[in-house]
């Protein structure tokens, strides 16, 4: 059970972060709500918006290096934050979150307010340039894109860059600002609005999903019906006894009847039976489980009587 609910987590944790570049500033854990901006902030005490709460230290599927930066530890100094830091990422994390950076990253970042004034300033610099020419309102509508779509871009690209990390998103994010020097400013604003806009669908999907796992995670058995074994290997009902899945050994015997859900990974010993995954596959159709056969924490038994070890 408890290794069961140790690897559910892990899925979580590893497909539903928006930026995994690397894993200090943009794994989140399990449920948190958490943004990479948040995390870096409160690794040097809580910043602009303060310490952040700490997980549950049970549930969480990360090392205790991972625990310290997720979690809201303040008041540790930042020479005693864990060596996966280096000179120049301390160094960003406080002038970051001595200037605010953070706490405005944390705004913008996959906003859909933010995205949506993006598109409409790139939209008032069209129409006045198709007016009116170049002049001083299409300046200040693209500076204001840069405003609100660069800020977190800089702060993500500044971390990889501290890290010596070189990938398409710096190479990109630093072409875009390379514009500006071209005096292609406008269509490096334009770039600047379609990664806000991919990063507010990637955020909303991906919030979409992980609410999915959770779901499928609370509708997990919260009891494991616990069997004894007459000599010739059926199940003694006489000694059923619930117990949590969490706290089941390696190899205790559980019967799970027609209609309810195996509560955890097992081999079955004893019975056959149709079940189903479509809660957590969506496939459909039924498939036959007998003894010897691997069964997987989750699924439903639709007929019959199992004994899974």
């Amino acid at each position: 059970g408890t290794k069961n609910k140790t690897r559910v987590g892990s899925v979580i944790q590893a497909q539903y972060s928006p930026f995994v570049k690397h894993k200090r500033h943009t794994i989140r854990p399990p449920h948190s709500g958490e943004s990479r901006f948040r995390r870096c902030e409160a690794a040097v005490g809580g910043g602009c918006c303060g310490p952040q709460p700490v997980p549950g230290e049970g549930d969480s599927p990360f090392t205790s290096s991972d625990q310290i930066l997720l979690s809201g530890v303040s008041n540790e100094p930042v020479e005693n934050l864990p060596q996966e830091y280096n000179a120049m990422e301390k160094m960003l994390n406080r002038v970051f979150s001595a200037t605010g950076v953070f706490w405005i990253a944390e705004i913008l970042h996959d906003s859909v307010v933010a995205t949506v004034s993006c598109w409409a300033l790139l939209a008032a610099a069209g129409i006045t340039y198709a007016t009116q020419g170049p002049g001083l309102q299409m300046n200040m509508c693209t500076a204001l894109v840069y405003a609100i779509a660069g800020i977190p871009e800089v702060v993500h690209v500044s971390y990889e860059l501290a890290k010596r990390n070189i990938n398409i998103h710096v190479l990109t994010t630093m072409a875009v600002f390379g514009t500006v020097l071209l005096g292609c400013a406008v269509e490096g604003a334009l770039l600047l609005t379609l990664f806000s806009s991919a990063h507010m669908l990637e955020g909303k999907l991906t919030r979409t999903a992980q609410g999915n796992l959770q779901a499928l995670w609370d509708a997990m058995p919260s009891t494991a019906n616990v069997v004894e074994l007459y000599p010739d290997g059926r199940p003694n009902i006489s000694t059923l006894q619930e117990v949590v899945p969490q706290e089941l050994p390696v190899g205790t015997l559980v019967l799970v009847r027609a209609a309810e859900q195996v509560p955890v990974d097992g081999l079955v010993i004893h019975g056959s039976a149709m079940v189903s995954a479509q809660n957590i596959t969506g496939e459909a159709l039924p498939v036959l489980k007998k003894v010897g056969d691997q069964i997987q924490g989750g699924i439903t038994n639709v007929d019959g009587l199992l004994v899974v070890r």
